[in-house]
């Protein structure tokens, strides 16, 4: 936990794990490197012709009379498409209200899934005809009509081919087995997920080597049991237990600066995922933004710069 001075403002806001073997330019010949110059040469030119006779042609239709391809645009359309939801609550729920987009019934349309923040979160299934208007229906069930919701993420979490839900919260995060015709149950005690009750922001997962459990990562804002808001709360690494079938207690993530995204990622193409922190700049000191290392086998270390300040070092 990290705890930092008063603040009168706020602001809010899966890694490839696979190796490549490294280039061996001193290999090359003379030859191969001319040919592929004059490829990239000839390339370029045959991309700059085709620019031209793209515009020459269009220079020509528009003055032939024909009109000019329309700017797109967007219409808002949530009443008549059936959904009435909104994302409610005062303090703490002025971060999050996030979405997800992903086919739980396997129609090949997104469906919906809205954080509700103090009101019930909400699915949404997708009935809209082919080329026609847009039209969802409310899906109510216990298991995703959930309080306290700021987002969710979709993620195959057994691999059993159906999409999963990681629901983030105000209190306990709550993981949902999807099992068809976008219909899930809470999933926490059957993958040994302990949910915490902090107040999360952020997610990212990823696979570490041959895992069959994804590697999670949350990213927890304010520490709310201070009611001075002045202290942000560790985030948290959950990786699969030794036996693979369900999860290990969290790793604490510490210390924490109130993060607002996080993201696992291959930075320097070594194989493994490091994970990035974006934080809430109101509640850290000296622009800190964080990259932990996380190698499987190893416990999560934080990349730091020479002063001692924990920083994005990329």
């Amino acid at each position: 936990m990290q705890g930092v001075g008063p603040t009168t403002d706020t602001g809010a806001d899966p890694g490839d794990g696979g190796k490549r073997e490294p280039r061996r330019d001193a290999e090359r010949s003379d030859r191969g490197r001319r040919t592929a110059m004059w490829l990239v040469l000839g390339a370029a030119g045959g991309a700059l012709v085709a620019l031209a006779v793209v515009l020459t042609v269009g220079l020509a239709l528009t003055s032939a009379g024909e009109t000019a391809a329309e700017v797109p645009r967007f219409v808002e359309e949530s009443t008549s498409a059936g959904i009435d939801h909104a994302y409610a609550g005062e303090f703490p729920y002025f971060v999050g209200g996030g979405v997800a987009t992903f086919d739980c019934d396997d129609d090949r349309r997104p469906d919906l899934y809205l954080a509700g923040g103090a009101d019930p979160a909400a699915l949404y299934r997708n009935e809209s005809p082919v080329g026609g208007a847009l039209r969802f229906a409310k899906v109510s069930d216990p298991a995703t009509d959930l309080t306290s919701v700021t987002g969710a993420y979709p993620i195959d979490v057994d691999g059993d081919g159906l999409t999963d839900l990681a629901v983030l919260r105000n209190g306990e995060n709550v993981l949902l087995r999807g099992l068809g015709d976008c219909r899930f149950e809470r999933a926490n005690e059957t993958w040994g997920y302990d949910g915490g009750d902090a107040l999360t922001a952020a997610f990212s997962a990823t696979w570490e080597g041959s895992a069959t459990l994804p590697t999670l990562a949350f990213g927890n804002y304010l520490d709310l049991a201070n009611e001075q808001r002045t202290d942000c709360a560790d985030n948290e690494l959950v990786r699969p237990s030794a036996g693979g079938t369900a999860y290990a207690a969290p790793i604490r993530l510490t210390p924490g600066f109130c993060t607002l995204s996080i993201l696992f990622s291959d930075w320097d193409r070594n194989g493994h995922a490091d994970l990035r922190l974006a934080n809430d700049r109101h509640y850290y000191l000296d622009g800190q933004e964080q990259l932990w290392h996380v190698a499987e086998g190893e416990p999560p270390r934080l990349y730091t710069g020479e002063d001692g300040w924990q920083r994005l070092v990329i």
